[in-house]
């Protein structure tokens, strides 16, 4: 059985969302965020919570954090790679590999739903002082400027810039290729 909810949002974010929902399932999104929040409002309801609850509660609010922090990674590699020269944008993008297993493919030549058993891993093959080095702005930049102060995790952030950046170039990767008219 499903109950029926109507979220209402501002004009702007309903016109940003118009432009690209046909790209994910906005009710998933829609359920995984109210799930999150109703858990941790749950948990925050209870006068005098177990340790078991308020670690419950804790990972809750971590994961939100890391996924905020992933998600403006990801709009920060969408944006730079949209910035970035040919040569450095293919130097990020041949630095990234599948990892399938216990084996690594070039992020280029293999589709990740092949990869037998579970999904693949993005593998990085350098850091991001040498990201810096190739593309100077990262190094500048004042990281994940929408996320509160003090609440960063870096691995998530860098993890959805990598994101961001490789789904520009898979986006563009076909009208560069010599091929193409």
């Amino acid at each position: 059985m499903v109950q029926r909810v109507t979220v209402t949002i501002p004009d702007e974010l309903g016109e940003r969302l118009n432009a690209v929902k046909d790209r994910f399932n906005v009710s998933r999104v829609c359920q995984e965020a109210l799930a999150s929040e109703v858990s941790r409002q749950e948990l925050l309801m209870k006068e005098n919570p177990t340790t078991k609850e308020v670690i419950k509660r804790l990972k809750v609010e971590k994961d939100r954090l890391y996924k905020d922090c992933e998600n403006e990674g990801f709009k920060e590699g969408y944006k730079d790679a949209k910035q970035m020269s040919y040569p450095v944008l293919r130097h990020f993008v041949d630095n990234i590999s599948w990892k399938c297993g216990s084996r690594r493919y070039p992020v280029l030549s293999l589709d990740p739903k092949s990869c037998p058993g579970k999904d693949p891993i993005l593998y990085i093959e350098f850091d991001l002082e040498d990201a810096g080095d190739a593309f100077p702005a990262l190094k500048k930049r004042d990281l994940a400027p929408n996320i509160q102060p003090g609440l960063f995790d870096a691995d998530s952030y860098y993890k959805g810039w990598w994101h961001g950046v490789l789904k520009f170039w898979l986006e563009v990767e076909d009208e560069l290729s010599p091929w193409a008219e």
